[in-house]
């Protein structure tokens, strides 16, 4: 990458050596707001894919939020500019309206969860998104002020995931005038947000201070450093979930019942960071939220290292004489009703089934005393401790247990078919 001229377009050769890691993909889309990287980042991929022998399917995506009355006639525009460039393109709309406060956000897991969709129902490999060079920086910047730790200050990797959704961000060392440089070398216009200027976002505060010379910028720290430094970090971090991995397939097991269970000698051997990380992965599988590590994290695992029990992220995490447990809370738990033959997920952990006999069914957790009832006829339930147990579901008729759980095949007397969905 050309440092010398941060004026300069991004040649073709450049393009070539960013877009490598793309190659091997088979179809992509491409986010493109309208904004001046997201142009130059499509019509970068535009050459760099009409000029390789081998190399994915692109498709244009963008994202009305209908936050402003423009966005509609700019989606169109957006538009218009992807079939210049030869590219497919499909605008994506949002299905409710932005709430009062939290709009960044809101506006941010809205892009994600819509163009996941789109990119599950159309089978493509995942997004590329035009995040530059200024923006990892400002990311950094921004975790830095809230005291994140390894994993936040390693700020934007050039490949991730969230949920599903894989993320390509081949423009995380590009400055932004480069990127504005490469639209007008090609006659590229765009379009000007005028939410990137309102100082009310934490992003535009940052970003017009460091413009400014004020802030971090004041002292020395620009930001190309402040990019390089995000970048190292990542590495860091990488390591660090290379042994949290290790940790995690030689210290707990995860059991089909929906709980997981740590051996304590092996677990209390690791480095903090290790456990914090072990401890917030299982809690995620567990309960379906991973929670920060931070200090409500840090003061759970502080109090498992003195036998005392807590809560976080929906999970009761308990010492025993076996080992530390991690359960479902009771608490906040859904009831629904199911008809026979019906299948439903319930409480993003369970898979359920109720065969084609008998009434419809109430599904709710077991809770203690029906799952005590139950663990002392059913030897598939016998080794799950009481803590777990009460949060599997059955199926009632007002207070009876009419379609007690099974986990292998049915049996008579038992109609409610039980698997645990979430992957390991």
């Amino acid at each position: 990458m050309n440092k010398g001229n941060l004026d300069l377009p991004v040649t073709a050769a450049e393009a070539c050596d960013l877009f490598a890691p793309l190659a091997s993909f088979t179809r992509l889309a491409i986010g493109v707001s309208g904004g001046a990287d997201s142009v130059a980042l499509m019509r970068l991929l535009a050459h760099w894919v009409a000029s390789e022998f081998s190399a994915p399917n692109l498709h244009v995506l963008t994202v009305d939020h209908g936050l402003r009355p423009q966005s509609a006639g700019e989606l169109a525009l957006v538009a218009d500019w992807a079939a210049r460039a030869g590219l497919d393109h499909t605008g994506l709309t949002a299905d409710g309206p932005p709430p009062r406060s939290g709009i960044q956000a809101w506006a941010r897991d809205l892009r994600y969860r819509l163009m996941g969709d789109w990119v599950s129902a159309n089978t493509a490999d995942g997004v590329v998104l035009a995040h530059h060079l200024h923006d990892q920086a400002e990311t950094l910047a921004m975790r830095l002020a809230r005291g994140s730790g390894l994993s936040g200050l390693g700020a934007m990797r050039k490949i991730t995931t969230i949920g599903s959704l894989r993320l390509f961000r081949p423009l995380l060392g590009v400055p932004p005038a480069r990127l504005r440089a490469t639209a007008r070398s090609l006659g590229q216009d765009w379009i000007d947000d005028p939410g990137n200027l309102d100082p009310r976002y934490e992003r535009i505060r940052l970003r017009q201070a460091m413009a400014a010379g004020g802030g971090m910028a004041g002292v020395g720290l620009d930001p190309v450093p402040l990019a390089a430094a995000a970048a190292r970090l990542g590495r860091a971090d990488l390591a660090v979930e290379h042994y949290v991995a290790q940790c995690l397939e030689s210290a707990t097991t995860r059991h089909g019942a929906g709980f997981a269970t740590v051996d304590d000698r092996l677990f209390f051997a690791a480095p903090e960071e290790i456990r914090l990380r072990v401890l917030a992965a299982l809690i995620g599988w567990v309960g379906g939220r991973t929670p920060a590590l931070g200090a409500g994290l840090e003061t759970l695992a502080a109090g498992l290292e003195d036998g005392i029990a807590g809560t976080l992220g929906g999970c009761r995490v308990v010492p025993m004489k076996s080992g530390t447990m991690i359960a479902r809370e009771l608490r906040g738990l859904e009831t629904f009703t199911m008809s026979p033959g019906e299948t439903a997920i319930w409480d993003r952990r369970f898979r359920l089934r109720l065969d084609r006999s008998g009434e419809p069914v109430q599904i709710r957790p077991l809770g203690p005393e029906g799952f005590k009832a139950l663990r002392g006829a059913s030897a598939e339930l016998r080794d799950i401790p009481l803590c777990a147990g009460q949060a599997i579901p059955g199926g009632f008729s007002g207070s009876d247990l009419v379609a007690p759980p099974v986990f292998t095949a049915p049996t008579p007397g038992m109609r409610l078919k039980v698997e645990f969905c979430r992957s390991n």
